[in-house]
């Protein structure tokens, strides 16, 4: 099989230099020409073919249609982008042009010399010879090419039942999904808007949009941590069970003869000089019976008494063993859940010359940052931007237990980041919720709230592109009338529109965070589901599929799709309607959570992990 690499062969017999070729990577648009010029370039066109017709048949090919843009069936452009990240395969399909029948499929590429056809040819006509021994007496070629014939017939049906075996194969991703629901707070919030898990703070955030309130919810986790005993009673206890000093070291009279001993005990001179041989073996047998009995007493009492030491202080560290104490007080919560709730005097984000002519504002927004900035002091460093009306304001939100419901003053926001809008909205705007790519960045927008039958479009979306500043350029191919959610996988984005009944899906370079032409579209009516439902909330989980909430006023559940085939994998009733926004959660993204539009429930045991989703990540 040939490899290819994206560095262009030397000495090709295109004028086209490597620069010429960097370039058209970069370009947001590359024609079928300039793609035959790079193929031309790498020698891959042969003198009589035109390298224009080369590129057109290979990327009209169906295993193209989700990377390039077509009119009519027929290839027009592609980004240079992905024309890089896919150079490989385009490489490999000229260097097998004219296209077989099955490319695109996985399989092995064998290119043969003439000597190994030879004896391939040799080997099938010794095998039909043994069949069929007359055919080798003819001389001719013509016994020999029917031999080949029929073995490629053989090899081409063993092919074919091959491939029908692997089509009755089902992926398990695509095993239908379960789970139990739960309940976890009813009456939460007035009118949900939207809501993100913190993988950092291990925490949901919730705005709710006409309550006017931001709200933060975490579980409370067990408390597994043993404290050490304390030192009063340790004490204590030893004083009261160890033996007295006096007995954990043998007396000196212990460790030694006792005196009266020692001067019965006379060396072997004076016992010669004073007594019998007899009399001097009596006396040395008695004292060293007495020293041996005196030894073995002391060793015994000290490791008694050590033992029992050891013991008593094991005995004290068990019995003075105190449970942790939490320190939250559940003044919104429950004994499960710590939850707090924080709200912004929006008039104050308005200077004194304009304030009295504003009105009430909406409480869109709420995404957890993840500031990375090192140029700035410590009190400057913030945990969650709220969208305000037209403001964006970077704040803490505080675990102080005083804090678990708290209005923000004028004081506290001469501390924090606000930042305004690069232009005035227009009327009857609301801001859409807020997501981030696998980059971290941060997508927000306007929707009209208006209930027209046909909306044309939302304002352009804004992308924070880990910075504090709002770029429109990026995404400005993405026009939905009302975003109801944003999923990234496999190198698109997926945008689920409220209004349209459907998911537009668009290419997305995650280098740079830029969104290209719409590619293709899954409705809910392709899905089969019920025309009075609408998509609210949009993720991906771990195998890329997507799930979103199809929901109306009196019924909702998730509906889990595989996005290549657009078949429905799952549907798991959720119990109620009103469904606002979904998100995978918990430490490994194992739970699912539900936001209606007054509470939030929780789908566990699904049997499937949900993508990494992170914060949004400030840099600058």
């Amino acid at each position: 099989m040939r490899l290819f690499s994206v560095i262009f062969i030397a000495g090709a017999v295109s004028a086209l230099t490597v620069e010429d070729q960097d370039e058209l990577f970069n370009k947001g648009k590359v024609s079928a020409e300039e793609i035959g010029m790079i193929l031309e370039a790498n020698g891959l066109v042969q003198p009589d073919d035109n390298p224009l017709q080369v590129a057109e048949t290979i990327l009209n090919g169906d295993e193209w249609s989700s990377l390039v843009v077509k009119e009519d069936g027929q290839f027009r452009h592609m980004e240079g982008s992905i024309l890089k990240e896919n150079l490989a395969y385009l490489l490999s399909a000229a260097s097998s042009y004219p296209v077989p029948d099955d490319f695109g499929r996985q399989g092995e590429v064998t290119e043969s010399s003439d000597d190994t056809t030879e004896a391939a040819t040799t080997e099938a006509a010794a095998a039909v010879t043994e069949s069929a021994p007359t055919a080798t007496e003819a001389p001719g070629a013509t016994d020999a090419t029917e031999a080949v014939t029929e073995t490629t017939t053989t090899t081409t049906t063993t092919t074919t039942t091959t491939t029908t075996t692997t089509t009755t194969t089902q992926d398990p991703a695509d095993f239908e999904k379960s789970g139990t629901v739960e309940t976890i707070f009813e009456d939460i919030a007035k009118s949900a808007h939207m809501m993100h898990w913190s993988p950092i703070q291990k925490a949901l955030y919730i705005a709710d949009i006409w309550g006017q309130k931001f709200i933060r919810l975490a579980p409370i986790e067990e408390v597994t941590t043993t404290p050490a005993p304390t030192t009063t009673t340790t004490t204590t206890e030893a004083a009261t069970t160890q033996p007295p000093a006096a007995t954990t070291q043998p007396p000196a009279a212990t460790t030694q003869p006792p005196a009266a001993e020692v001067a019965t005990t006379q060396t072997p001179e004076e016992a010669t000089e004073t007594g019998a041989p007899e009399s001097r073996q009596a006396v040395t047998e008695a004292a060293t019976e007495a020293a041996t009995e005196a030894v073995t007493e002391a060793v015994t009492n000290a490791a008694t008494n050590a033992a029992t030491v050891a013991t008593t202080e094991a005995a004290i560290i068990v019995t003075t063993e105190q449970p942790k104490e939490t320190t939250t007080m559940l003044v919104l919560g429950n004994e499960d859940w710590d939850l707090r709730e924080e709200m912004v005097p929006w008039k104050y984000l308005y200077d004194d010359n304009t304030r009295q002519k504003q009105t009430e504002q909406e409480f869109s927004t709420i995404m957890p940052v993840q500031d990375t900035r090192t140029d700035i002091e410590a009190e400057e460093y913030f945990n969650v931007m709220l969208g305000v009306g037209e403001f964006q304001v970077l704040t803490n939100f505080s675990l102080a237990d005083a804090d678990a419901r708290k209005e923000l003053t004028e004081k506290d926001l001469r501390d924090m980041e606000v930042l305004q809008p690069n232009k005035k909205s227009k009327k009857f705007m609301v801001g859409t919720g807020a997501w981030v790519d696998p980059n971290g960045r941060m997508i927000i927008g306007k929707y009209d709230i208006r209930p027209f039958d046909n909306h044309e479009s939302s304002e352009d979306l804004c992308l924070y592109d880990n910075t504090l500043w709002c770029d429109t350029y990026q995404l400005k191919n993405v026009q939905t009338p009302c975003p109801g959610g944003f999923a990234f996988t496999n190198g698109k984005m997926f945008v689920a529109d409220t209004i349209m009944r459907e998911i537009e899906v668009f290419n997305y370079r995650i280098t740079r965070g830029i969104a290209s032409g719409q590619i293709d579209t899954i409705t809910l009516d392709d899905l089969g589901l019920a025309e009075d439902l609408e998509p609210r909330g949009l993720v991906a989980d771990e195998n890329g599929h997507l799930w979103f909430a199809a929901t109306n006023s009196e019924s909702g559940s998730v509906v889990e799709v595989n996005p290549e085939t657009k078949k429905v994998i799952s549907n798991i009733d959720i119990g109620e309607g009103d469904i606002i926004d979904i998100a995978f959660g918990g430490d490994d993204f194992e739970y699912l959570f539900v936001l209606t539009k007054t509470g939030i429930k929780r789908v566990v045991d699904i049997g499937v992990n949900g993508a990494f989703v992170p914060d949004f990540i400030m840099k600058e």
